[in-house]
């Protein structure tokens, strides 16, 4: 829905258009979308990236992810640490002023978190370790709608026998995404080596070109017709 509402119409837009309309979604998305947060923003901010071909040059400025990582760090460290510490910032509420209205904090903390883990990552890579995480996180990512929605069902199944029943049980819940991830990555690898694609993916290819697509590894390249279809 988010998707359907924030990039199709950011597509007759530019790349500097669409991050300005990226950056007003996150600071007010919470306010304009009841229930997705900062998502509206977030898929802007991607699109936008692309747009401008950001993805492409990464390689080219190192420099610049780490500066990006060592500040996303330095402002996740201090919001994180606000946020914890309860700390009212009357200038980050919005409708409502000093006292009322929805906090900022929240979200920006977790924005910050999240480019500065995938700054992170991306020097990581750059190091003797980036060949192995690469072989780790390759097919997990070559799987990743499977594994989102799996990882979504083993949660629920797993979560109440481990007595997981709120967001305060953080050891519980930081044990059980670890034997997931864990779990997921030896899967994917072995998935792979007779698949080319997750079964999810495949699904998804198959209804998106109306075609069935090959997806054992020894199958024809072009896709063949759906039974019943032209």
């Amino acid at each position: 829905m988010a998707g359907l509402l924030v990039l199709l119409p950011l597509s007759y837009l530019g790349g500097r258009a669409a991050l300005v309309v990226a950056v007003l979604l996150l600071l007010v998305g919470t306010q304009l979308v009841v229930g997705y947060g900062p998502i509206p923003g977030l898929l802007a901010l991607g699109y936008a990236l692309a747009a401008l071909d950001v993805p492409s040059a990464l390689d080219r400025r190192v420099g610049r992810v780490a500066i990006a990582f060592v500040v996303c760090t330095a402002l996740a460290a201090t919001w994180i640490v606000l946020t914890v510490s309860e700390v009212d910032l009357p200038f980050l509420n919005v409708l409502g002023g000093p006292g009322g209205g929805v906090s900022l904090l929240p979200p920006l903390a977790g924005i910050a978190t999240g480019l500065a883990y995938c700054c992170g990552l991306l020097l990581l890579l750059r190091t003797p370790a980036g060949p192995a995480l690469s072989a780790v996180l390759s097919p997990l990512g070559r799987m990743a709608l499977t594994n989102y929605l799996s990882a979504t069902a083993l949660f629920l199944l797993a979560g109440p026998p481990l007595g997981i029943d709120s967001t305060s049980d953080l050891p519980r819940i930081v044990g059980l995404t670890v034997g997931i991830i864990i779990v997921q990555a030896v899967w994917s690898v072995l998935w792979l080596r007779s698949f080319r694609y997750g079964p999810v993916e495949w699904a998804w290819r198959c209804l998106t070109w109306w075609r069935r697509a090959p997806i054992r590894r020894r199958g024809a390249e072009s896709p063949t017709p759906l039974a019943g279809t032209a």
